[in-house]
């Protein structure tokens, strides 16, 4: 559309009509310049590559192409057959004399090849400005400077140029290299844009990892809500599953228990029996060996003394020098002689005077009947009778916290056991007294009215009190000591787990029994009480468990007297049904309650229960409440001292002799002093006090018989030890010694005549064998 030929340095817009043909040249290729490419043209210059898209990645042959077509298309394009010709020659002679030169793209490198083309484009530019000039005149010799079609034609330069003259032709200046020409620069564009390419690229890869990211943070949010979800309902399927799991394991336990304690009762049964069989086989292997020595003696008579002759002779001596007695063994010089160096006593002895401290700030001795006196009377007497000196001192400690806290709750150890800021400083910091104290009305401080509290030494007291129990069960299950007596206060055997009460604080028995289970593999545990009142707590500790026995002898008067438990219908759950027995005395004080009553239950109850139950170690909560010189408020009963050393006594044929006893009540010092005395001597070894006659031969009175029924009837289907003696609860001491004896001659009887059958059968199968010989 345009009239006016484009100004130097103008860029121009090929059309569809303009774009030049592919042209072949052996294995050149010039590719033309696609219509629509804005190229640069000046007068007498080359066109400007920069402005050519691709023109920094095009080669040899397609740069020589773009030039030729460049410089056809900056001239007059050829009008007519002769121009056409004429331009057909002349472009032939510059497409000869460029490939002739023989420069070849991939023969030449770096900036050689830069130089090279920069030299051809000014040769080339060269041949454009003739080839343009030469053109021009011969157009206008032809058409006389007018165009065919009377229309302007676009590619041509300007009208306004003067035709050269058909016979001389004005020399063009010189061509120089223009602003437009690329000079040595084209490497760097080059860098600049693979520079430019690759930082696109990498943006572009930036924002497409930033897009994958994104994505995946999403997935994995997703993915985590549906985790959650999903172990949300697994663990309400998994706690469903653990619930029904621990009732079938509850219910295999409970079966493999009872199978147990059904193969433990079959296991005891077939030990006494064999027991019985052993018995037997020695009493005829002592026959056996009494023969034996009869008839070694018959042959000491018959030997000639002459077999003495080995015995050296006398010297010759002076008359006047007595003989000297041949050397002996004098009778009073014993084989072996006392204890052996380094051996442990057998009987050990804890106390502490800390446990003095424990008493009212009143400083009333006589309104409070657990005071310290009890134990300096106690402690006073055993060293009058040389007891001490004859026993082994075991080191006093106070327990931990920790030991403590294995039967009674945190907050119970923490009060009575803790330390004096934790109880009385209260959340603002200021002192006070907590709500559990109460003011007595002696003035002191306690908790009820019985159970003093002195601020400074109580807990001490207490926690002094659980480790001399303790560290006495300890040596005894260690095998240091045989047996041992702890005089200790305040008692324990009422406090509960978390109730403190009837002058106790901490369970100082229970504790020993939990940690000899725990900390020194002791199976069983046989817990004797024969304190007249009811040790509340150590049931309550020990209800469920049937490795502890728990065996309490009681005052109980259908639950009037204190602390009112204890019926022998309270007799253990779960699995440690029947391993709790209480032997509840009904019927107050009318007929009074003594020896024969104690060991009709010790002869019908406590004993068959202890020799079944075979125990690893006996406790004894030794309370001498029941003892004579009691007032009916603190006791009110009649046991002697004789009797407390008896159950003593035979608490030691069972578990080997390991025997614990922890001081619990008593308040009359004198029968105190006496029963404890008695206790020390039983474990000691040494001879019993006897028993009065008229306690032996006394039988059981009616309310103890019925009491001893009650029990015998409540327990006699959990063991069967206890379905042999529900015959025998109405009968004497002695009478009841009788009967043992009357059956063990029984029994001693029925083995030795199977026996003799068993031998007899075995001689006559002899004989047969004999007799059958040739």
């Amino acid at each position: 559309d345009r009239t006016t030929p484009p100004t130097p340095h103008e860029t121009r817009v090929l059309t569809p009509s303009e774009s030049l043909p592919n042209i072949r040249y052996g294995k050149v290729t010039a590719v033309g310049i696609p219509y629509g490419t804005p190229i640069s043209f000046g007068a007498g210059s080359l066109p400007n590559l920069q402005s050519i898209p691709g023109a920094a990645n095009m080669d040899q042959a397609q740069l020589n192409q773009m030039l030729l077509n460049s410089a056809l298309v900056a001239g007059m394009l050829p009008q007519n057959q002769e121009q056409r010709q004429f331009h057909n020659r002349l472009q032939s002679q510059m497409l000869s004399q460029v490939l002739s030169e023989g420069i070849d793209e991939e023969t030449e490198d770096g900036v050689n090849a830069a130089a090279l083309r920069h030299a051809q484009l000014k040769a080339f530019a060269l041949t454009q400005a003739q080839l343009r000039a030469q053109a021009g005149a011969g157009a206008m010799a032809v058409n006389g400077g007018a165009s065919v079609s009377g229309q302007p034609n676009p590619l041509r330069r300007s009208p306004q140029l003067s035709p050269p003259s058909s016979t001389t032709v004005k020399r063009h200046r010189p061509l120089r290299q223009t602003q437009s020409a690329p000079g040595l620069s084209l490497p760097n564009n080059l860098h600049a844009q693979q520079q430019f390419q690759k930082q696109t690229q990498l943006l572009l890869q930036q924002q497409h990892q930033a897009q994958q990211l994104l994505r995946l943070q999403q997935q994995q949010a997703l993915q985590h809500e549906l985790l959650r979800q999903q172990l949300g309902q697994q663990k309400f399927e998994q706690l469903l599953m653990q619930q029904h799991q621990s009732k079938l394991q509850a219910e295999k336990d409970s079966k493999l228990l009872k199978e147990r304690l059904e193969a433990q009762q079959n296991e005891h049964l077939a030990l006494l029996q064999q027991k019985q069989r052993v018995l037997s086989e020695d009493q005829e292997a002592n026959a056996v060996m009494d023969q034996f020595k009869r008839q070694h003696k018959l042959m000491q008579h018959m030997i000639p003394e002459r077999v003495h002759g080995l015995q050296p002779t006398a010297p010759a001596h002076d008359s006047n020098t007595p003989a000297h007695r041949p050397l002996s063994r004098a009778h009073s010089s014993p084989i072996v002689v006392g204890r052996i160096a380094g051996q442990p006593a057998t009987t050990g002895l804890v106390y502490d005077t800390l446990m003095l401290k424990h008493q009212c700030t009143c400083g009333d001795v006589s309104s409070h009947p657990e005071h310290p006196g009890r134990l300096q009377s106690i402690w006073a007497r055993l060293q009058e009778t040389g007891v001490v000196s004859r026993c082994e001192r075991v080191r006093s400690r106070k327990a931990t916290l920790a030991e403590i806290l294995t039967v009674h709750s945190e907050q119970h150890t923490m009060l009575y056991g803790g330390s004096t800021q934790l109880r009385s400083r209260g959340e603002n910091g200021d002192m006070t007294t907590l709500k559990c104290f109460t003011t007595l009305g002696c003035t002191g401080l306690g908790v009820d009215a019985d159970t003093i509290w002195n601020e400074a030494h109580s807990a001490n007291a207490a926690r002094m009190a659980v480790g001399c129990v303790t560290e006495l069960a300890y040596k005894i299950a260690s095998g240091d000591l045989k047996n041992g007596f702890a005089v200790v206060r305040p008692p324990g055997h009422h406090a509960e787990a978390h109730q403190a009460m009837g002058f106790c604080y901490f369970n100082s028995v229970a504790i020993a029994a939990r940690l000899l289970r725990l900390r020194m593999s002791v199976e069983k545990v046989l817990v004797i009480d024969w304190d007249i009142h009811h040790g509340n707590g150590t049931q309550q500790m020990f209800y469920d468990d049937p490795h502890v026995l728990y065996i309490s002898l009681h005052r109980h008067d259908d639950g009037t007297f204190f602390p009112g438990t204890g019926k022998p219908e309270e007799c253990g759950a779960g699995v440690g049904v029947g391993y709790n027995v209480n032997i509840a005395w009904n019927g107050g004080l009318d007929p009074m309650f003594g020896d024969a009553e104690y060991l009709a239950a010790f002869r019908t109850v406590v004993m068959p229960l202890a020799r079944e139950f075979a125990p690893d170690i006996v406790l004894v909560s030794a309370g001498f409440d029941a003892a004579c010189g009691h007032s009916p408020q603190l006791g009110g009963y009649d046991v002697s001292a004789a009797c407390f050393a008896n159950m003593t006594r035979q608490l030691m044929e069972v578990a080997d002799g390991q025997i614990v006893l922890a001081l619990e009540g008593g308040y009359s010092l004198p029968s105190l002093c006496d029963s404890a005395e008695a206790c020390m001597r039983a474990l000691l070894g040494d001879e019993l006090p006897q028993l009065s006659e008229e306690h032996l031969r006394n039988r059981p009175n009616g309310n103890a018989i019925q009491s001893l029924e009650r029990v015998l009837a409540v327990h006699s289907k959990y063991w069967t030890s206890l379905k042999r003696t529900q015959n025998q609860v109405q009968y004497s001491i002695l009478e009841g010694k009788i009967r043992e004896e009357e059956e063990a001659e029984t029994v001693s009887a029925l083995t030795s005549l199977s026996l003799q059958v068993a031998d007899g059968s075995v001689k006559n199968s002899d004989v047969t064998m004999e007799d059958m010989e040739p």
